[in-house]
């Protein structure tokens, strides 16, 4: 076989995968047009090189106004310093932590 030939019929199957493409592509947007609008994809915080996520932005206290770094920040800081808010929540939960 002369690499002419080979390239002929190469060139002719990459048409016939671009036009499979192109009709699978347009399957799947008609089925993606039958349940609404996507939904939206949430991107994770990027990682910085050295594997950290990015920083979480600041969060008020509604109690104090103290900022905390992220949500997982404000709920500890609540737990650890508004524990009168939330008294018999907190002494319920004190006593399951003890019993570990």
């Amino acid at each position: 076989m002369s690499i002419n030939k080979a390239l002929s019929e190469l060139y002719k199957e990459r048409d016939r995968l671009d036009k499979e493409r192109d009709r699978l592509t347009s399957a799947i947007e008609a089925l993606e047009g039958l349940n609404g609008p996507a939904p939206a994809k949430v991107k994770a915080a990027p990682k910085k090189k050295d594997g950290r996520s990015a920083p979480k932005p600041p969060v008020d206290c509604p109690f104090c106004g103290n900022e905390q770094k992220g949500m997982a920040g404000l709920a500890a800081h609540v737990r650890g310093s508004h524990d009168d808010k939330y008294p018999d929540d907190y002494e319920s939960w004190k006593l399951t932590r003890a019993s570990y």
